[in-house]
């Protein structure tokens, strides 16, 4: 009858473990998304950069 409490006890936490790692992986989906809206503007500038240093007359 001990066991059970016990055993009851585990799989509690165990849930609250997977709710929190479940939480994590949807972090981490937003660092990801970040990332990549990041490097799309750094390449956007270099681009940017690279046109206006190549035809500063336009600029």
């Amino acid at each position: 009858m001990k066991d059970a409490g016990r055993q009851g006890s585990v799989k509690t936490r165990q849930g609250s473990i997977n709710t929190a790692i479940g939480g994590l992986g949807r972090a981490h989906d937003r660092e990801v998304i970040e990332d990549l809206v990041a490097a799309v503007i750094g390449l956007a500038l270099i681009v940017y950069l690279g046109f206006a240093l190549a035809h500063p007359e336009r600029f």
